[in-house]
């Protein structure tokens, strides 16, 4: 009995033994920081993606841009996404599947408005970053479909030839022929050290961007880390009553630390801006680097933002 014992025993050392080389093997291709971390009982996370620009799209939905660049191994990543809320504050990005109608993909697309969402109209702007090649505005026609969301570019458009870092966009108005926006130059570069709000009006049979008035905009009353550095518009929100918010930030770094506030840039009526003569700073959101902010869609909520934290992704929030 103790000699047959004794082979059993063996015989099961021998087998988890080949279990642990096969688990090895398995293993052999994940990075060798994915291995510590796995061997150290860790867990890796998979961040939420950028959220450049949000805009609202329909009860319990915001339409999300993302700042994908247009180079190798990024042309597939997403640019549009559908973000969804249940009523039990499940968050959810459903990809929207664009037809770029003979154009190439966007690159660095950082802020997105509706003309009509209850048709599924929307535009959406690249950034024209600093000797970026691509300056565009996209129309583009949204739809739910039985597969899932689904996005046609019916037009675009050529940003005005001066514009350096738009990260803000709100629609006005817009009918057959036009429409009246407005872009938000971020500011924070030593081209273009302060903000700079521009209405304009997009002539739909020429495709011309005509810049009809400007403002500069510099949010300095707040304890930034670096004064010189902050940016004073990352994106723009229009809310129902006429206010016109905006999101200034700083961006020191891939790691951070950031630091956003939310303010009241002036009041919009009809196709006229008037801006205010001070800022009212109604939310300060320290450590994150917020670039969206849109109407809510949760109950008791002011507004919804959305971050880009660079190096550690995104998250989105109802701010009271």
């Amino acid at each position: 009995m103790i000699k047959q014992t004794t082979s059993v025993f063996l015989l099961m050392l021998v087998a988890i033994a080949f279990a642990w080389l096969f688990v090895c093997g398995a293993c052999a291709d994940d990075d060798d920081d994915d291995d510590a971390a796995l061997d150290s009982g860790d867990t890796v996370l998979e961040s939420f993606p950028d959220l450049s620009g949000l805009t609202w799209m329909a009860e319990g939905k915001l339409l999300v841009v993302h700042d994908a660049k247009n180079e190798e191994g990024k042309l597939n990543d997403p640019r549009v996404e559908v973000l969804s809320i249940s009523d039990d504050y499940e968050v959810t990005l459903s990809p929207v599947e664009i037809d770029w109608g003979g154009e190439e993909v966007s690159d660095d697309m950082e802020s997105v408005c509706a003309l009509s969402a209850a048709d599924g109209d929307f535009l959406a702007s690249e950034s024209a970053q600093e000797g970026a090649p691509f300056t565009r505005i996209f129309r583009i026609s949204i739809k739910e479909q039985a597969t899932g969301w689904a996005g046609t570019v019916v037009d675009v458009f050529e940003l005005p030839a001066d514009s350096v870092n738009i990260e803000g966009m709100e629609c006005l108005s817009s009918d057959d022929q036009q429409a009246i926006i407005l872009l938000g130059e971020r500011g924070g570069s030593d081209e273009c050290p302060d903000g700079k709000l521009r209405l304009c009006r997009i002539d739909f049979a020429t495709g011309e961007v005509v810049v009809q008035e400007e403002h500069i905009i510099s949010v300095d009353d707040v304890d930034w880390s670096d004064p010189e550095g902050h940016r004073d518009i990352s994106d723009l929100y229009l809310d129902t009553t006429g206010a016109l918010w905006a999101v200034a930030t700083e961006d020191p770094a891939d790691g951070g630390p950031w630091r956003s506030v939310i303010y009241q840039l002036g009041t919009v009526a009809g196709d006229a801006v008037t801006i205010a003569e001070q800022w009212d700073i109604v939310a300060r959101v320290d450590g994150l680097k917020v670039e969206s902010l849109a109407a809510p869609i949760v109950d008791g909520s002011r507004f919804s933002l959305g971050t880009d934290d660079e190096s550690y992704g995104g998250i989105w929030r109802p701010v009271p």
